[in-house]
């Protein structure tokens, strides 16, 4: 039972230092920049184009994965 609790509370204290990084992440990177396109540009908050870039290699990553499980399987 004790050990039970002591990897709860070790899995809050990760979760809670998860979130303090984060909220820095957000509050040191507020501010605007430029993105160039290949038929234009843009202005967006950095933060969010580490987000969305953060997602699309998460994705990608479980979509490679899948696809090499998928095409290095054994045949039954």
């Amino acid at each position: 039972m004790r050990r039970r609790r002591a990897k709860l509370y070790a899995w809050a204290f990760l979760l809670a230092a998860f979130f303090v990084v984060l909220v820095a992440l957000i509050v040191a990177n507020t501010r605007r920049v430029k993105i160039s396109w290949v038929v234009g540009s843009s202005r967006q908050s950095l933060i969010w184009i580490i987000i969305v870039a953060a997602l699309l290699g998460w994705l990608s990553g479980i979509v490679t994965g899948l696809l090499f499980h998928r095409r290095t399987r054994r045949r039954a």
